[in-house]
């Protein structure tokens, strides 16, 4: 790619990295649920997004790029979250798969950032636990954040803004019995958090 290619960006059609996974997990996932390309196109229909059989061929070629609304679309026909379709499959956790912007990294990293559990990258000149937390408050709703292992702790911040929504989440933890017992998070129940 030359610098003026660079510069402009991709070109409408060209597909880069994540594109290229969704291309291949669409195919992958609607052969495996015995699906056509006309199946598909059918299912999306029916959902209110349509694509036509050929759109599902041009999508799985690399010919038609997938906009955000045509990937939450195929997710649900398929029967799958969004990020089944981002993320290239892979057999070990350590596999290189790449995420446009990045480049390649593990495949666990790339399922941990998709599925809104931690940062794919982090500046190196920052503190990581602050860029983490930052994560968990901008990256979710502050009811769903705090569901976590217990053990755990929050910051003032993170409960200020739980207490603001008027919710709060826990986690499960053992009981006496081994079966899982919820636990709210600390200052949640009349308890201070300090």
């Amino acid at each position: 790619m030359t610098d003026e290619q660079r510069r402009r960006g991709p070109a409408a059609t060209q597909v880069e990295a994540t594109g290229q996974a969704v291309r291949d997990n669409v195919q992958r996932l609607r052969k495996a649920r015995g699906l056509t390309t006309y199946q598909l196109a059918q299912k999306l229909a029916e959902i209110g997004r349509p694509i036509p059989q050929s759109g599902i061929s041009r999508i799985e070629s690399g010919a038609r790029r997938v906009d955000v609304d045509d990937l939450t679309a195929l997710a649900l026909a398929l029967g799958v979250s969004p990020s089944a379709l981002l993320i290239t499959r892979t057999l070990t956790p350590d596999e290189a798969v790449g995420v446009t912007g990045v480049g390649e990294v593990p495949a666990l990293a790339a399922w941990d950032w998709a599925d809104g559990l931690t940062p794919l990258v982090y500046d190196p000149k920052g503190n990581p636990n602050e860029q983490y937390r930052e994560y968990e408050l901008f990256g979710r709703p502050a009811w769903l954040v705090p569901l976590r292992p217990a053990g755990r702790n929050y910051t003032r911040e993170q409960m200020e803004a739980y207490r603001a929504e008027g919710r709060a989440r826990g986690s499960y933890e053992p009981g006496p019995d081994g079966k899982p017992r919820w636990s709210y998070p600390p200052g949640t129940e009349g308890v201070t958090d300090e």
